[in-house]
């Protein structure tokens, strides 16, 4: 059988498991392999899907089965059983721990030095209170080649300027 097959099956085991247990009808949810970078998995409570970090699954089978699965589900299950959003607040950590039978533990420690994520360039841009603001290449790009793309701070409202920008405005000499 294959990894995913077997994250499949694993992922249907603990709906069926909720369904038996609490006395509900979960209908199995989507589950789709293209996390990538460190997460190893995401919950999508409301569309019913699920999202699978496959290379970090691959490396740490074992314990991805028996604590990434279940963790995922629970996030589910406890926002479908509760009727709001429960993060990994205490109804989550009771789906995990009493109907599960698991810890309920918030972050992975996997070794995830090969699963990085490609990091872009990060460009500074300020206002006049100093408030400092990091954009990436595409908004960066926008503004360089749109002048009526405009960035503005959340605490001043003022216009965002690149910072190399506000470096030059300061040497010119006042009037």
């Amino acid at each position: 059988m294959d990894i995913k097959q077997k994250l499949i099956d694993e992922t249907k085991f603990w709906y069926d498991y909720a369904n038996e247990n609490l006395h509900r009808n979960f209908s199995y949810p989507e589950i789709l392999f293209d996390l990538r970078g460190t997460t190893a998995g995401q919950a999508f409570t409301f569309s019913n899907k699920i999202r699978y970090n496959f290379g970090i699954a691959k490396d740490n089978l074992d314990d991805f089965i028996g604590n990434t699965v279940p963790h995922e589900v629970a996030h589910v299950i406890a926002d479908m059983y509760f009727g709001k959003r429960c993060k990994h607040g205490k109804e989550w950590k009771w789906i995990m721990s009493q109907v599960f039978g698991k810890e309920a533990k918030r972050c992975h420690d996997y070794d995830v030095t090969n699963h990085r994520a490609r990091r872009t360039k990060k460009y500074v841009y300020r206002c006049y209170c100093e408030k400092g603001c990091f954009c990436g290449a595409k908004h960066h790009n926008l503004i360089q080649k749109n002048s009526l793309a405009i960035l503005s701070c959340r605490k001043c409202k003022m216009r965002l300027l690149p910072e190399s920008l506000l470096k030059v405005i300061d040497k010119v000499p006042a009037l």
